[in-house]
């Protein structure tokens, strides 16, 4: 069940406005495809891509939900905190310059 909540919330939040997967593909780095791909559940998400995907969707998709079986041995300072909150939503233009600085 814990591939179908994390397919199902990315493909909700992919959906709810257009050109969002296009934007996220270009802020991961991957082909619009993969994202697809990714929430249709052809293709499991990358654990390391999942924190992007999190920051990216401000939230709306957690690495928790992502990984529901084994985010604590990823993220301890998740499970320090379960109740921290996420990060707010980086709009593409700033995630794309935080990786350009990045590379």
């Amino acid at each position: 069940m814990g591939h179908n909540l994390q397919m199902n919330k990315l493909k909700t939040w992919l959906s709810a406005e257009r050109g969002r997967g296009a934007a996220l593909a270009a802020a991961l780095r991957v082909p619009p495809s993969f994202v697809t791909k990714m929430g249709n559940g052809e293709k499991p998400i990358p654990v390391h891509h999942m924190a992007a995907i999190e920051s990216f969707t401000g939230g709306a998709v957690t690495r928790k939900e992502m990984f529901p079986t084994g985010w604590h041995l990823i993220w301890p300072e998740l499970a320090e905190n379960s109740e921290q909150k996420t990060a707010p939503a980086l709009s593409s233009k700033a995630l794309g310059a935080t990786f350009a600085q990045a590379a």
